[in-house]
């Protein structure tokens, strides 16, 4: 499982299913990390809402601004069983945005559509 999303929402889906047993890589930005790392208040020398959304995840860095670090993204979401995004990938991932909006247009889960603080939904065959 991947997780490629930021601050509440989707961070929240990784620790549960972390919680479940599932192996979740979270990926942050390589200096300063989920935002959420930087909110108080801060319990034994760590933000108390890291130490509870980053539980039971694998941290690796990741610069969606550099051309390398999106390769190796997209390359990790052709092997990935879930993806975990809390933003448009447009900005990022045109090519998975095209299918995630074909998908949602047409698709059993098109009432899902995202919305402003909402969050896609797909299912690999």
């Amino acid at each position: 499982m991947l997780d490629a999303s930021n601050v509440l929402g989707g961070p929240f889906c990784g620790m549960i299913l972390g919680d479940f047993g599932a192996d979740v890589v979270k990926l942050e930005h390589p200096t300063d990390g989920d935002p959420i790392r930087h909110h108080a208040p801060i319990v034994d020398g760590a933000p108390l809402m890291w130490k509870m959304l980053g539980r039971n995840k694998r941290s690796v860095g990741c610069d969606f601004q550099n051309e390398r670090h999106l390769e190796a993204f997209r390359r990790l979401c052709r092997s990935a069983d879930v993806v975990i995004l809390n933003e448009d990938p447009t900005s990022y991932l045109d090519e998975m945005h095209a299918q995630l909006t074909a998908l949602l247009d047409n698709g059993p889960w098109r009432m899902w559509k995202h919305r402003s603080g909402g969050a896609y939904l797909l299912r690999g065959d």
